[in-house]
């Protein structure tokens, strides 16, 4: 039930547009959809709880940093709350090591998923800037080069001289427009020899 309330709100948020908001709603709604089960599955002992991990660092990727550490809260609140429910029997008892064990081993586990959550998205956030620097460097050098082409042609033109560039391998000459406009050959800009 809470799955399909959370799709049901999931869709009309994606339907007004508000693709953040909806990604929050499924994130959100799987979390809780994951503590229950878990609560209904044998609380910590449960091998559902091998899922909030994955959520807090979907959380982290998708949607940002502070709301991977407010989900890995949430998860260590509710771990906690199952080590209290466990402690007062509220699950039946399973032969299996202590539940402090696995409650301190999971908090652990949560903290370490956040802060790789976190480290994570700084990386790829700063490689993305440096991405968008070596962008705008590479679009400013390309307006600088063709700027100067633009000035030699002009030079060219003015002092009625022309320019070519030989590809020994491919037996290609290419004339610059002021070469061509000399040698009269206006058509062709690449002359190939056999």
């Amino acid at each position: 039930l809470v799955m399909v309330l959370v799709a049901l709100l999931g869709r009309y948020l994606l339907g007004c547009g508000r693709i953040a908001a909806a990604t929050s709603v499924a994130i959100f709604g799987f979390w809780s959809t994951l503590a229950m089960g878990v609560v209904s599955t044998g609380g910590l002992l449960s091998p559902l709880v091998i899922g909030f991990p994955v959520v807090i660092l979907s959380v982290g990727w998708l949607i940002s940093a502070n709301a991977a550490w407010l989900v890995t809260g949430l998860t260590v609140c509710t771990t906690l709350v199952l080590l209290l429910a466990e402690g007062q029997h509220y699950f039946p008892d399973v032969s299996q090591p202590s539940v402090f064990a696995y409650a301190s081993d999971q908090v652990i586990f949560y903290v370490i998923c956040a802060i790789l959550t976190v480290f994570f998205r700084h990386a790829y956030h700063r490689r993305l800037r440096d991405l968008r620097r070596m962008g705008l460097t590479l679009a400013q050098r390309t307006d600088e080069l063709e700027s100067r082409t633009a000035e030699l042609g002009r030079a060219q033109s003015v002092a009625n001289i022309g320019s070519w560039t030989y590809d020994i391998p491919t037996n290609h000459l290419e004339l610059s427009p002021a070469a061509r406009q000399i040698m009269r050959c206006e058509h062709a800009d690449v002359f190939h020899f056999e």
